[in-house]
């Protein structure tokens, strides 16, 4: 069950993932099971990306052609062999798909470049697009696709893997939250059903609190952004804008991380705007009060005045800064520091009366 907003005490130490071992059986080759007794989490999740990145993809022969990071992040060095070793112990089979499911394991990009190159515009979403080929392709391009198609796809052993482990696939697919799984490991053995949302949401609330101690305002930014992604994903949508709202908060305040002050933006992240103002409907004024009630040291845009920036985002997805300049909040030097304050764009908070 989430509890969201609430604030746990006890701080989780992060960690990054480990140097990965893999399993090996008196054939020198990759085991066939996670109950074997050599099998560890860092098995599962390299097995479980390797898995979701290659179905569908052939055996390439050159290791390049695999993405990077399953190396550095999984720790495979050598994907092909790797690949192979996958296809031997049952969890990837030669494909005998048909048209359509071919077509569902392409990205969009593959998809659109189908569309193009028959000189067919490309329109809509993924489906969009293969329903597009299905119905426009010419007959002999559809055949050609199925023939060229030499892929391996997940076998049901490999579908079975794959579901039973997707906690893998989501650490990997929200890796930009900088989460352990291998600490998630540790703690869903103690703690039964704990779920890949649960533990995020635990760990980056305990990092509002890290990051507010040490006046770290970047990364507590941060920390409501992925917070709004969460809970986007978990379909509470009124809880997720107030993240928002708490990102544009920080972004206007001016402050930074190690309790530094910069001078004001002159401008919204287009990114952020765009949010705020596509969901628009979620708005409550008390959401503006709830940011206010979690005061900072500084801020330069007074309640009023940050409402009167969201309110114009919210009508127009821009805001023109230059316009608030002169209702701004200036902060108050401290005697014999005016000379220190002109020479740097970002300054201490220690330097400024609050």
């Amino acid at each position: 069950m989430f509890n969201f907003f609430k604030k746990k005490k006890n701080n989780i130490k992060l960690s990054a993932i480990g140097t990965l071992i893999e399993p090996i059986d008196k054939d020198n080759n990759l085991i066939n099971s996670c109950d074997h007794p050599k099998f560890k989490a860092q098995d599962v999740y390299k097995m479980a990306i390797f898995l979701s990145v290659v179905n569908g993809k052939p055996v390439y022969e050159n290791e390049d052609l695999y993405p990077r990071y399953l190396s550095y992040e999984c720790g495979i060095k050598d994907p092909v062999n790797f690949h192979h070793a996958m296809i031997k112990n049952g969890y990837l089979e030669k494909s005998l798909n048909s048209l359509p499911e071919i077509l569902s394991l392409k990205k969009v990009s593959e998809l659109k470049a189908i569309l193009n190159n028959s000189s067919i515009k490309a329109i809509g979403k993924k489906s969009d697009l293969i329903s597009q080929i299905l119905s426009d392709l010419p007959v002999a391009e559809r055949k050609q696709i199925l023939s060229d198609f030499n892929g391996f796809v997940l076998s049901d052993k490999g579908h079975k893997f794959i579901e039973t482990n997707d906690v893998c696939i989501q650490f990997h697919r929200h890796k930009k939250w900088d989460l352990d799984y291998f600490d998630y490991a540790k703690k869903s053995k103690r703690l039964i059903n704990l779920s890949f949302f649960d533990y995020a949401w635990s760990i980056l609330n305990d990092r509002l609190i890290i990051y507010r101690a040490n006046g770290d305002w970047g990364l507590l930014r941060n920390t409501h952004f992925y917070m709004w992604e969460l809970l986007k994903l978990k379909n509470k949508q009124e809880e997720s804008y107030q993240q928002l709202i708490f990102v544009l908060y920080f972004d206007l305040s001016g402050l930074n991380n190690g309790n530094v002050v910069f001078q004001p933006d002159e401008s919204v992240a287009p990114g952020i705007c765009d949010l705020l103002y596509k969901s628009r409907d979620l708005f409550d004024t008390l959401m503006v009060d709830v940011c206010y009630d979690d005061s900072l040291p500084f801020h330069y845009y007074p309640p009023n005045v940050f409402q009167n920036v969201l309110q114009e985002i919210l009508s127009t997805g821009s805001a023109n800064l230059k316009k608030y300049k002169r209702e701004l909040n200036k902060p108050t030097l401290v005697k014999g520091k005016h000379d220190f304050v002109k020479t740097i764009k970002g300054t201490n908070l220690e330097y400024y009366k609050n």
